[in-house]
């Protein structure tokens, strides 16, 4: 996961990254007001979630040692 947020720090951002005990995750923020000037912004909404399933698609494939786990 620290390769991940460490390749791209600009989009993902990383917590307990280093604590050993501790559950780890990585996200995305974005603004809701980054939504909201969207002419469409249900749609730019949906777009983004959509383009962020494909993101974690690619993650999944490009580090398949990470212990993903679906709940």
């Amino acid at each position: 996961m620290k390769d991940i947020v460490k390749s791209n720090p600009d989009k993902w951002y990383g917590r307990n990254l280093t604590e050993a005990n501790e559950w780890t995750n990585i996200g995305q923020e974005l603004k809701l007001e980054q939504f909201l000037n969207e002419e469409d912004h249900i749609k730019a909404i949906q777009h983004y979630f959509l383009h962020l399933i494909d993101e974690l698609d690619k993650l999944k494939k490009e580090y398949p040692n990470v212990p993903w786990k679906s709940m």
